[in-house]
């Protein structure tokens, strides 16, 4: 995170973040203001500052005095910007796997297979995992089990939550519908020709986005494989998302699961956990069965589709894993495993 340490009347203070709102990759800086903030206060005291502003690039293990030895009346976006880009690089780790979770290593809405967990436990302890999934935590935990705990982080609700060993620690307000918007998913809902609905949950208010299904939550697996089978024939969802987006132009709409569609505001998809691990991260490697265009994965997918990062499409937990047989030895190459080929691919 890149932090600005500021207090109130401080004319430099306001150049800096005039300065840095203005500079590309430096938007989602946090300005702290260290008369409201004792912590903040005695970070800057343990640090031997006793004047703002002070910039300081700050991840685990690393807190980075951005503007030191800059005269403050001297400073541009140039040279300011150069430092930040050095702070970034020193920082940075080598690889970090990233897993979709419904479809990429788990069925739908099911548990994830103990051979399968123990695959992803193993890899843990050698590089940084996280998942990214448009669902809500709880339902997540109730899949993965203590694996959340495993992981680095969740991103949660199309990254709009971040859980760490369990705990909430970002989070965006719920997804608000408009007027219009609530009477084009019930026309939509009286509309189709799917002739089950369960009545729960068609649509699924959450951090940043909303679900919405036709079928609705909590149905059974038959129900689910006839409204599966009926979507491939109808395609319903892919024209679904088409007609919502054009319909809400600052929203995105994309085919999500099996059985719904993700709805987002602008910037709230997937794809804004790119930049998060971009900064930390030199290579990002990503799993997921719907990162074709329309699919919830590919606002994340279509950022990292070139080397240094690397992007798999899976049609599901079976090929997922046979991949991580060949992948994890790149990161313990003690570990057996089945040469599946994906070391050629990386």
């Amino acid at each position: 995170m890149l932090i600005l340490y500021t207090q109130p009347r401080c004319h430099y203070c306001e150049i800096m973040k005039r300065m840095l709102s203005k500079m590309d990759g430096t938007e989602d800086f946090q300005a702290v203001d260290i008369t409201k903030d004792p912590e903040a206060k005695a970070f800057l005291k343990r640090k031997g500052h006793k004047t703002v502003p002070m910039l300081y690039w700050r991840v685990p293990g690393h807190d980075i005095w951005i503007n030191k030895d800059i005269d403050t009346k001297k400073l541009t976006g140039e040279n300011l910007g150069q430092r930040i880009k050095e702070a970034i690089a020193q920082t940075k780790k080598d690889n970090c796997l990233v897993f979709d979770v419904d479809g990429t290593i788990t069925p739908s809405r099911e548990k994830i297979d103990p051979d399968y967990a123990e695959v992803i436990r193993q890899l843990s302890s050698s590089v940084d995992i996280y998942f990214l999934t448009g669902s809500d935590f709880a339902k997540t935990k109730e899949q993965l089990g203590d694996l959340t705990k495993v992981v680095k982080g969740s991103y949660q609700c199309a990254g709009n939550e971040l859980w760490v060993n369990d705990e909430l620690v970002k989070s965006v307000p719920t997804f608000t519908m408009s007027t219009v918007m609530v009477k084009w998913c019930k026309q939509r809902l009286e509309e189709s020709k799917f002739p089950y609905r369960t009545g729960k949950k068609h649509i699924d208010l959450r951090p940043g986005m909303m679900n919405f299904s036709i079928i609705g939550r909590g149905c059974t697996k038959k129900k689910r494989q006839e409204y599966i089978k009926y979507d491939e024939r109808t395609n319903e969802r892919e024209i679904l998302a088409r007609e919502f987006n054009s319909v809400f132009h600052s929203y995105s709409a994309q085919i999500a699961g099996e059985t719904g569609i993700d709805v987002c505001e602008d910037g709230r998809d997937k794809g804004q956990v790119y930049k998060h691990l971009e900064e930390v991260y030199n290579s990002i490697i990503f799993f997921g069965d719907d990162t074709q265009e329309g699919g919830n994965d590919y606002p994340f997918a279509k950022q990292i589709q070139s080397f240094p990062h690397r992007c798999f499409h899976v049609s599901g937990p079976e090929e997922t894993f046979e991949m991580l047989e060949g992948i994890k030895r790149l990161f313990k190459p003690e570990w057996p495993g089945v040469d599946s080929g994906i070391e050629g691919q990386l």
